[in-house]
């Protein structure tokens, strides 16, 4: 029992220490998280209850190592692996021995829950209020320099549907009002920040729902079209709505039509452009993974920025080829192959939470980021425990 309490604190630090940004040294900060989180795991079978999740990510591991002896830079190779990977990998690897029921899963999400809360009122303690509306928001100097307002917001998308699936249906009203409380302020911070990735993870979910809810149900599928006709309506035309998030869309548009000329949108699209490049170059193996930024540095556009590519598909492509992009997203097909054909509510879940991941992706380095990590252990948990539930099933239904 005392055991299981301490690491329960070191994972509820693993997610304070990933929302917010107050320690610099943080890729160290993670690795020695790791090694306490391995130290002081459940005890038990050395074997996780999921064991497809655990050879997916050792196999994953395995090939960022070998990676580095074909290399452009051993170093920034190693480094990725052994400071963000790995870490990751104990965090992930611990709870699938941790979680064996759904208490245990929700005592991690109400971690996270509280994690979140006190990044909302670090945030509020510390954001600077009179950019809302003129440009994105950032926090005092002090801080601003570790500071990723994108992933502010999908913590807090994060963070409000996990309250719902903790609360909603307490007999606590107390808990259920303090609960709207909270996501209404954290809604508010996903539009003041203008991020498109905070606003896709409110979104992909809720069309996910309603495309299961909705089915057969024509009246009540026009009248949610109608209101998303309402919502995209009033944030082109409402002048405070469009400083928010209007013209974060509309630039997403001109993005894709080519005619954006936002220079942050614009160096992005350019670093997609020069990573399908130099993957065409080196297809099958790439040139290490975590390499990208050797590259970008060594490119005109963007000389000593030392940039990612803002992009897990590109991001892995030029680090691993497409035999890095095959062992990466492997962990898609045994998901698929367990979730296909169900309509439980929890499988529909899983539904929302790979469209999450693919779309994250697409904006984001998700095989270290640690919130798309910790949504793919979801993802395994749920089916683990649905798998488990229907198995007790039918051995009573045998007895």
């Amino acid at each position: 029992m005392q055991r299981n309490s301490i690491y329960l604190f070191f994972v509820f630090i693993f997610f304070l220490q990933n929302m917010i940004p107050i320690v610099i040294i943080s890729d160290y900060v993670n690795f020695v998280l790791g090694l306490f989180l391995l130290l002081f795991s459940p005890r038990g079978d050395f074997y996780p209850a999921d064991r497809q999740l655990t050879r997916w990510y050792l196999t994953f591991m395995v090939f960022i190592f070998i990676s580095s002896f074909w290399s452009i830079s051993p170093k920034m190779t190693l480094f990725v692996l052994i400071f963000r990977v790995f870490p990751l990998f104990c965090f992930v690897f611990t709870l699938t021995k941790y979680i064996t029921s759904y208490t245990d899963l929700f005592r991690i999400l109400r971690l996270f829950y509280i994690a979140s809360v006190i990044l909302l009122l670090f945030f509020i303690s510390f954001v600077n209020v009179s950019t809302v509306g003129d440009e994105r928001l950032s926090v005092g100097e002090d801080y601003s320099h570790d500071w990723n307002i994108n992933s502010v917001a999908m913590e807090f998308a994060i963070a409000i549907y996990v309250g719902f699936f903790l609360f909603w249906k307490t007999n606590k009203k107390n808990l259920r009002l303090l609960w709207l409380i909270v996501s209404f302020a954290m809604l508010f911070v996903i539009l003041i920040t203008g991020s498109r990735k905070g606003f896709g993870f409110l979104i992909i979910p809720l069309v996910v729902f309603s495309f299961y809810e909705l089915k057969g149900h024509f009246y009540y599928a026009v009248g949610l079209i109608a209101v998303g006709i309402a919502i995209i309506y009033a944030m082109m035309n409402i002048s405070f709505l469009y400083d928010l998030m209007g013209a974060r869309l509309a630039e997403t548009v001109d993005i894709v039509s080519g005619d954006s000329d936002h220079t942050q949108d614009n160096s992005r699209v350019l670093l997609i452009q020069a990573g399908w490049e130099w993957f065409l170059q080196k297809p099958i193996l790439g040139y290490g993974m975590n390499c990208f930024r050797v590259l970008s540095n060594n490119h005109i556009l963007f000389w000593g920025k030392n940039w990612y590519a803002h992009n897990n598909y590109i991001e892995i492509m030029v680090g691993g080829g497409i035999i890095g992009i095959l062992v990466y997203y492997s962990y898609l097909v045994p998901v698929i192959k367990r979730f296909w054909g169900h309509r439980d509510l929890p499988y529909k879940m899983v539904g929302a939470l790979l469209l999450v991941l693919i779309f994250a992706d697409t904006a984001q380095v998700g095989y270290y980021t640690p919130d798309l990590q910790f949504l793919i252990l979801l993802v395994f948990a749920i089916l683990d425990l649905e798998e488990k539930k229907y198995n007790n099933l039918q051995v009573s239904s045998e007895l």
